[in-house]
C-alpha cells in the first residue's frame, strides 16, 4: 500500500470520485479506510482542512469543500473512536484548534457540513471530558455563543451533538452515571439559554434551534425535565401561538412535548394507584401540567375555526391533535379527576379532533380512543366515572359517520351505477381509506370493552342501535350502500369479543338474517365485505346452527361468480371449520351437487383447495356415521369422475394437454390428503377403510401422474405424497413403494433442485410403526445403503444447505424407527466424511449447530461407544467441531461435554489429544483476541497462556475421574462466562481453581 500522506489521500480521494476503473476505486477506498486507522490521520485532517489543493493546484474547485468535509468527518471520526488514548495536551490543542475553525472570520470557507462534523467532535470531547479534561464546558460553550450570531448556532449545533452522542458512544455504566449526574447538576445553565433563546419573537430560527437542542436533551439519555422547572413549558407554549405560522416550529412543539410527557413521573400514576399505592405530583408538575390544558384551550379554539376545510392551517390542527393525544395517553389519570371536570373537557376536545374533516386528523382520535381504552379498562367502575361512557359513545356514532366518506367529495349521491369501485383502495389524506375503516372498527371493539368492563347495558344498546340504524337506510338514501358497508365493517370487530359473543348472539343472529334477506345491496364491494363478514364472524354461527344452511346458499350463490370467488371459498372453509359436528344433510348435499360445476370452473390453486377440504371436512362432521360413508363416496365419485379422463391423457403422454390440466387434478388430490386438526383426524379413522379403497384404486393413477408431472410442480406433489402417508399410515398399498425409487430418481437428476422428494422418505420413517409395513422394511434392506450413499455423494458434490438439512432429518428419523438396522446399513467413515466436510466448509451457524447436535445425538447410540474406528477419529471430529465454533455457545459447550462425559472411559489412551484440543478451543476465545488486538505486552500474554495451560490440565484429570454430568457441565459453564467477562485473567483463574478443587479430587 502507497505511503500515507496528505498529497496521497488527496489523490486516492479524487481517483475514488472519478475514475472509471473499478479496481482503481477499490484501492482508493481501502487507502482511505487505513487511513482512519493511521497514527498520521489526526495531522492529515488538519492539512485536509487548511489545504484541500495539492501541490500542483490540479484539484477542480468542486471537489474542494469535498476535500475539507473529508478532514472535518475524520476529525470527528478519530475523536469519537480514540479519545481515551489522548492526554490532556493533546485534548486542548485539538479542542483550540477547532474552535479556531468555528471563529467568525471563517477564513477557510468552510461549509455547512463542515461545522456541523467540528460540532460533533467538541460534542464528543465534552461528553468524555466534563468530568476531567473539560470541567467547563457549559461556560465555555456559553462564552463563545455570546460572541455574535453564527457562534451562537455553532454553540447550539454541539450542544445537540453532545446530548444526541451520550446515546451512542462506548462508556462502562458508572462514567455514564457520573456524566449525567454533572449535566443534571448543570441543568439550570442550560434551560437558561434555551428559555432565552424560545422566547425570542423576531429570530424564528434561533428559536427553532434552542427547542431543537432542548428536545435533544429531554430525548437523550439525559432526561431532562422540563415539567419540573420553572417557565421553560409556560415559554414554549407561548412561542407555540407567537410561530402559529411556522409549520417547522409547530412540529418541533409537538415533539418537545412528546418527550416530556414520556419522562414524566406522572404517567404511572394511575397504575400506581391501582396497586394500593399513593402518588402525588411536585407542585411545579402540577402548575405545568395547567399551563398544558391552558394552551390546549387556546389551541381548540382555532382548531374549531379550521375543522370543517381539511386544507386549512393543516399542520397546526395535527400538531393540537398529536399533543392532545400524547398528553391523555401519558396522563390519562387527569380523565378521572376533580369529578371528572377535566375529563369532560379534554374528552371534548378529544371528540372535536375526530369530527375534522381530514381523515389524517381523525386518525389520531381514533388511535387515542383505543390506547386509552387499553388504560382505563382495569381501573374504571361505573358509579365514578360513567362519563367516559357517554364520551365512547359519541366517540362511536362520529367514528362510523366519518368512515362513511368516501375520495369524490362533490358527489352528493352514490347511486349503485355510480359507486367507485376503487375508494377502498386509494390514498385518501396520506392514509388508505380503508386502514382508517379498520381503526373506527378498533374503536367499535374498544367501546364495547369500556362498556361490559363497567357493566353499562345501554352502551353496548347504544352500539347495536347505530349498527341496525345503518343496516337498515332505506334503499332511496344516497348514503344506502356507504351505511351498510360502514355498518358491516364496524361488527367486524366484535368478532374479537368472546364476552359479546355469548351474551349476545341473539343480535347477531338477527344481524345475519338481515344480510342473508333480500333487502341487503348487491353492489361487489358490499358483497366482499359481507364475505370477510362470514369469515370472521363465523363463531356466530356456530352459537346458531339455524343460519347454517342460509349462510352456506349464500356463499355457493357468490362461488358462481367470478369476481366473488377467492373470497367466498375462504368464507366457506372458515364457517364450515367452526361448525363442530351437524346432521344438515340438506346443505351438504347442496354443496356436494355443485362441487363438479366448482371443480370445472374454477382455476385459482387456493380456491379449489379450499372448496374441496370444506366439501370432506363438511362429510366428516356429519353426525351420523353412515352418512360420512356415503357423503365421501359421493365425493370420491366426482373426483374419479375427473381424474379417469386424465389418466388416458397421461397413458398417451400427450404432454399439451397434460400441461392444461394436471394442476387441477394435483389441486384436487392435495385438498384430499392435506392435514386436518385433531378433531377431524379423530374423524377420519371412521371413514380410513374408505380413503384406502380410493387409494388403492387409484395407485397406478397417482404413480403415473407423479412419474410424469413430478418435475413439474415440486413442492405440491410433496403436499400430495405426504398427505397420502399421513392419512393412510400402516394402510398404505405395496405399490406406494413406487414413489420413493421415483422419488430417488428424481433426485438424482438434480438434487439441489429436487431435494423436497426426501420429504416423503422422511416422513415414511416418521409415519409408519416398526415391522408394521413389510413392504417398506423390505425396501429399507434393499434400497437404504444405495441411497444414503447417494445422498451422501450429493452433499459432498454440492455442499447445498437444503440437501444435508433432509439428510440429517431422515437419519435422525430412520436411526428412530430402527437403530440397529440402520447402523448396519451405514458406512461409518463415510458418515463422518460428511460430518466433517460440513462443518469445514459451510459458512453456516444454524446449519452447523444442526450437524453438530445431530452428531451428538447420534454418538449416544450403543454400537458407537464401542467403535474403535469413532475412538480413533474423535480428536479430529473434536478439532473440526472446534474449527467451525472458535466461540462456542453454552448450550453446546453443555452438549460436547455430556457426549465426552458419557464416552470419557474412552479417552485414557487419547488424553493428550484432547488436552491440546480444549487448549486450542480456550485459544480462540473471542477474550483472547481481543487481548492480542489490544497490543498487550508479551509477558500478559505468557502469563495467560500458563492459566490456559493449567486450565486443560485440570479439566483432562477430571475428565477421567468418576464424577456427575452436571458438576462437569457447570464448570465448563461457569470458566465460559467468565473468560467473557472481560474482568482480569487472575480473577478468572481463581474462580476456576477454586471450582475445580471443590469438584474434583485428583
Amino acid at each position: 500500500m502507497e505511503q500515507i500522506s496528505t498529497e496521497n489521500v488527496k489523490n486516492k480521494y479524487i481517483e475514488l470520485c472519478k475514475s472509471q476503473n473499478t479496481k482503481t476505486r477499490e484501492i482508493a477506498n481501502q487507502f482511505l479506510i487505513e487511513l482512519e486507522r493511521s497514527p498520521q490521520a489526526w495531522s492529515i485532517a488538519q492539512d485536509l482542512i487548511q489545504n484541500p489543493q495539492n501541490q500542483n493546484k490540479s484539484i477542480e474547485q468542486m471537489f474542494l469543500p469535498q476535500i475539507q468535509f473529508m478532514g472535518c468527518q475524520l476529525i470527528y471520526k478519530k475523536t469519537k473512536l480514540e479519545f481515551i488514548q489522548l492526554d490532556a495536551q493533546h485534548v486542548q490543542q485539538l479542542k483550540n484548534f477547532i474552535f479556531e475553525l468555528l471563529s467568525g472570520q471563517n477564513q477557510y470557507q468552510l461549509t455547512q457540513p463542515c461545522f456541523k462534523q467540528l460540532c460533533a467532535a467538541l460534542g464528543i470531547l465534552g461528553l468524555f471530558g466534563i468530568n476531567s479534561t473539560w470541567k467547563n464546558m457549559f461556560s465555555d460553550i456559553i462564552a463563545y455563543m455570546q460572541q455574535g450570531s453564527d457562534q451562537l448556532y455553532l454553540g447550539l449545533e454541539i450542544l445537540e451533538s453532545f446530548a444526541n452522542d451520550i446515546d451512542v458512544i462506548i462508556l462502562d455504566q458508572g462514567s455514564l452515571s457520573e456524566i449525567k449526574k454533572t449535566v443534571k447538576q448543570q441543568q439550570g445553565q442550560l434551560l437558561e439559554i434555551f428559555n432565552s433563546l424560545i422566547s425570542m419573537q423576531d429570530r424564528p430560527q434561533l428559536a427553532l434551534k434552542g427547542l431543537n437542542c432542548l428536545t435533544c436533551f429531554c430525548k437523550s439519555g439525559f432526561k431532562i425535565q422540563p415539567l419540573t422547572q420553572d417557565n421553560t413549558v409556560k415559554n414554549v407554549a407561548l412561542a407555540l401561538f407567537n410561530h402559529s405560522q411556522n409549520e417547522d416550529f409547530l412540529l418541533q412543539v409537538r415533539d418537545f412535548f412528546d418527550e416530556v410527557f414520556q419522562n414524566s413521573k406522572a404517567r404511572n400514576i394511575l397504575m400506581i394507584l391501582s396497586m394500593g399505592g399513593e402518588e402525588k405530583l411536585e407542585q411545579k408538575e402540577q402548575e405545568n401540567i395547567q399551563i398544558i390544558i391552558e394552551m390546549l384551550k387556546k389551541m381548540q379554539e382555532q382548531f374549531k375555526q379550521c375543522m370543517n376545510n381539511k386544507n386549512q392551517n393543516f399542520i397546526y390542527c395535527k400538531t393540537f391533535a398529536d399533543i392532545l393525544s400524547s398528553f391523555l395517553v401519558n396522563f390519562t389519570h387527569l380523565l378521572l379527576e376533580n369529578n371528572g371536570q377535566t375529563g369532560i373537557q379534554l374528552i371534548q376536545m378529544l371528540l372535536e379532533t375526530l369530527q375534522h374533516k381530514s381523515l389524517q386528523i381523525a386518525l389520531i382520535s381514533v388511535d387515542t380512543w383505543c390506547d386509552l381504552k387499553n388504560k382505563l379498562k382495569k381501573y374504571i367502575s361505573q358509579q365514578q366515572y360513567s362519563y367516559l361512557g357517554e364520551g365512547y359513545k359519541q366517540a362511536l356514532q362520529i367514528g362510523l359517520s366519518q368512515a362513511r366518506y368516501r375520495k369524490v367529495e362533490d358527489k352528493e349521491k352514490f347511486e349503485k351505477e355510480q359507486y367507485d369501485n376503487g375508494d377502498d383502495d386509494c390514498q385518501y389524506d396520506d392514509i388508505k381509506f380503508n386502514d382508517f375503516r379498520s381503526a373506527v372498527a378498533d374503536l367499535c371493539l374498544s367501546s364495547l370493552n369500556i362498556f361490559t368492563n363497567q357493566n353499562q347495558s345501554g352502551g353496548i344498546s347504544y352500539f347495536e342501535g347505530l349498527i341496525l340504524q345503518l343496516l337498515q337506510t332505506p334503499k332511496e338514501s344516497p348514503e344506502y350502500l356507504l351505511n351498510f358497508e360502514v355498518a358491516i365493517f364496524g361488527l367486524k370487530s366484535v368478532s374479537d369479543d368472546d364476552n359479546y359473543f355469548d351474551k349476545k348472539s341473539e343480535f347477531m343472529s338477527n344481524v345475519f338474517r338481515y344480510i342473508l334477506s333480500d333487502q341487503f345491496p348487491q353492489d361487489y364491494f358490499v358483497v366482499s365485505t359481507v364475505l370477510q363478514f362470514f369469515y370472521e364472524f363465523c363463531l356466530s354461527i356456530k352459537h346458531d346452527l339455524s343460519i347454517l344452511g342460509d349462510v352456506l346458499g349464500y356463499i355457493q350463490k357468490n362461488l358462481e361468480i367470478p369476481s366473488n370467488r377467492s373470497l367466498a371459498s375462504q368464507a366457506l372453509q372458515s364457517v364450515i371449520d367452526v361448525v363442530e359436528s351437524h346432521n344438515n344433510i340438506e346443505a351438504f348435499k347442496k354443496l356436494v351437487h355443485s362441487l363438479p360445476n366448482y371443480l370445472d370452473s374454477l382455476d385459482d390453486e387456493l380456491s379449489i383447495e379450499n372448496i374441496t377440504t370444506s366439501v370432506f371436512t363438511f362429510a366428516l362432521k356429519l353426525e351420523s356415521t353412515e352418512h360420512k360413508k356415503e357423503g365421501f363416496n359421493t365425493i370420491f365419485q366426482i373426483v374419479e369422475g375427473k381424474m379417469i379422463p386424465f389418466f388416458l391423457v397421461l397413458r398417451e403422454n400427450n404432454q399439451q394437454q397434460i400441461e392444461q390440466q394436471y394442476k387441477n387434478i394435483l389441486n384436487i388430490l392435495v385438498s384430499i390428503f392435506k392435514g386436518f386438526d385433531v378433531y377431524q383426524q379423530q374423524q377420519m379413522e371412521l371413514v380410513a377403510d374408505n380413503l384406502q379403497e380410493f387409494l388403492i384404486r387409484n395407485i397406478d393413477f397417482i404413480n403415473l401422474f407423479y412419474e410424469k408431472c413430478g418435475s413439474l410442480q415440486i413442492s405440491k406433489f410433496v403436499q400430495l405424497l405426504v398427505g397420502v402417508i399421513k392419512r393412510c399410515r400402516n394402510k398404505l398399498p405395496e405399490k406406494f413403494t413406487i414413489f420413493l425409487d421415483q422419488s430417488i430418481k428424481f433426485f438424482q437428476q438434480d438434487p439441489v433442485k429436487y431435494y423436497q422428494y426426501l420429504q416423503i422418505i422422511y416422513n415414511l420413517f416418521d409415519q409408519l410403526k416398526k415391522k408394521n409395513n413389510q413392504a417398506f422394511n423390505q425396501w429399507i434392506l434393499q434400497n437404504y445403503r444405495q441411497f444414503n450413499q447417494c445422498v451422501i455423494q450429493a452433499i459432498k458434490t454440492t455442499l447445498d444447505v437444503d440437501v444435508i438439512r433432509e439428510w440429517i432429518k431422515i437419519t435422525k428419523k430412520a436411526t428412530e424407527y430402527d437403530g440397529d438396522l440402520i447402523h448396519n446399513l451405514t458406512d461409518f467413515e463415510e458418515l463422518m466424511g460428511v460430518i466433517l466436510d460440513v462443518l469445514k466448509n459451510i459458512i453456516n451457524y444454524e446449519l452447523n449447530r444442526e450437524t453438530l447436535v445431530f452428531f451428538l445425538g447420534y454418538l449416544k447410540t450403543p454400537s458407537i461407544k464401542t467403535n474403535q474406528k469413532f475412538i480413533n477419529l474423535l480428536p479430529q471430529i473434536l478439532e473440526t467441531i472446534f474449527y467451525a465454533f472458535p466461540e462456542l455457545t453454552k448450550t453446546l459447550i453443555h452438549q460436547i461435554t455430556l457426549v465426552l462425559n458419557e464416552l470419557g472411559v474412552q479417552f485414557k489412551d487419547n488424553i493428550q489429544n484432547i488436552q491440546q484440543i480444549i487448549y486450542n478451543v480456550v485459544f480462540n476465545l473471542k477474550c483472547y483476541k481481543d487481548f492480542i488486538k489490544q497490543g498487550d505486552t508479551q509477558e500478559y500474554i505468557q502469563q495467560y497462556d500458563q492459566y490456559r495451560q493449567l486450565f486443560v490440565q485440570a479439566l483432562g484429570q477430571f475428565m477421567v475421574v468418576p464424577h456427575s454430568n452436571q458438576k462437569i457441565k457447570n464448570t465448563l459453564a461457569d470458566f465460559h462466562d467468565l473468560i467473557n467477562r472481560y474482568i482480569s485473567l487472575s480473577e478468572a483463574y481463581n474462580a476456576l481453581q477454586m471450582k475445580l478443587q471443590t469438584q474434583i479430587s485428583v
